[in-house]
């Protein structure tokens, strides 16, 4: 099943006489259980590109389908509900609420996708347990280090199930080990729920566990050393 389907997507911005281009003509398709990279060094359009392809950012031209939905004909509420509900994002800066426990910033994310608050707090139990953290529930991140944040941000992101997982340089401000793990879970999300997985970043490690690599360049995607453009 193909979980994303981006073609023809331009991001252009303009102010007065100066015209950028960050995306130029994308094209990218990802199937369920499938794990993509997009790589390329920094200023090559790649987060900009992750914000079209998270609803979070409209193209200036071309279309994008979430599990066919397309995007273009939502209005700005239903873009919304469908970012909560069915897309997982993972941030290199974790986006974790400093006030809240590591269970209780999952179960905010659970509540923001539509979850009954009685079954917040087993589901995010859950989804901890799955990237190891269940016995760090209860503690806040400043008494966390950088790769259990990495890990409370993946559990958020996984947790109630969404089939499409947007991650924006998940391990760059990780260590090789801790960097591993991430990837371990990010993997294995796609193998055994059958997640669809896009990977952005400079950190040539990720390659090793990507179905596909792809590079952007100028605004552009290109052909990868471990696959290609779809």
């Amino acid at each position: 099943m193909r979980i994303l389907e981006a073609a023809g997507v331009w991001k252009v911005y303009e102010t007065g006489l100066i015209r950028v281009e960050a995306v130029r003509g994308a094209d990218l398709a990802v199937e369920a259980g499938e794990l993509v990279a997009v790589m390329g060094p920094s200023g090559s359009g790649k987060t900009t590109l992750l914000s079209i392809l998270g609803a979070m950012l409209s193209p200036t031209r071309g279309t994008v389908l979430v599990e066919g939905t397309d995007l273009s004909r939502l209005d700005p509420g239903e873009l919304s509900t469908l970012r909560r509900r069915r897309i997982g994002f993972v941030f290199q800066a974790f986006n974790l609420f400093p006030a809240l426990t590591a269970r209780q910033n999952v179960e905010l994310g659970l509540k923001l996708r539509g979850w009954p608050a009685e079954d917040v707090g087993e589901e995010a139990l859950k989804s901890l347990d799955s990237v190891g953290l269940a016995q760090r529930a209860d503690f806040l991140p400043a008494d966390m280090s950088g790769g259990e944040k990495q890990r409370v941000s993946i559990a958020r992101a996984l947790a109630g199930g969404p089939r499409f997982i947007l991650a924006d340089e998940p391990t760059g401000a990780l260590d090789a080990r801790n960097g591993k793990a991430v990837m371990d879970l990010l993997s294995r999300r796609a193998r055994e729920a059958g997640a669809a997985v896009v990977v952005v970043t400079h950190d040539s490690r990720i390659a090793a566990f990507m179905d596909r690599v792809v590079h952007m360049e100028d605004g552009r995607l290109t052909l990868g050393e471990a696959g290609r453009v779809s």
